[in-house]
């Protein structure tokens, strides 16, 4: 089982306003299979001092939720985790040099979402082909039905508006 981390603050949105406002607070985003549920993952944005940030975690179901950029945000390099019940987090990429571009998302922040959906991706594959090869010729129906579930989860990027 894999996990990793890297570094992210929290911003917050204004549902008035439509604007994102990242908060001062240095922070990491941890991803780590779940001790309690087989399958999941917890997703852990702790502060990396003891700034007076509240530590958020989260659970994480495959095919339940989205993470990916906001690229209507042109003030930084913003991510939003998404849930198919509408709930949303957003955080933006901190990493150490990148001061210079803080509104384009670099090379090594691509490497990270793309490590992230590896990492959650690969652990939710592995399950379905686990459960696969365990079930009955009923497989296919039910691999239909997941696929809808994981495509009707998937929910809208937020609008222009919204930066």
């Amino acid at each position: 089982m894999v996990s990793f981390s890297f570094n992210a603050g929290h911003v917050l949105y204004d549902e008035d306003t439509h604007k994102c406002t990242p908060l001062p607070h240095k922070g990491q985003i941890t991803i780590q299979p779940s001790a309690e549920e087989e399958g999941f993952f917890d997703f852990i944005w702790a502060p990396k001092t003891n700034s007076g940030a509240r530590r958020h975690e989260l659970v994480l179901i495959p095919g339940d939720f989205s993470f990916k950029p906001v690229k209507s945000c042109t003030t930084g390099r913003v991510v939003a985790l998404t849930f198919s019940s509408g709930q949303r987090s957003l955080y933006w990429l901190q990493d150490l040099g990148d001061e210079d571009d803080l509104d384009t998302f670099t090379k090594k922040d691509e490497e990270i979402l793309a490590k992230f959906h590896a990492v959650v991706d690969a652990e939710s594959e592995a399950e379905a082909e686990d459960a696969a090869a365990a079930a009955p010729a009923a497989a296919a129906p039910a691999s239909i039905a997941l696929e809808t579930v994981a495509s009707a989860a998937e929910p809208s990027e937020p609008s222009a508006e919204q930066q």
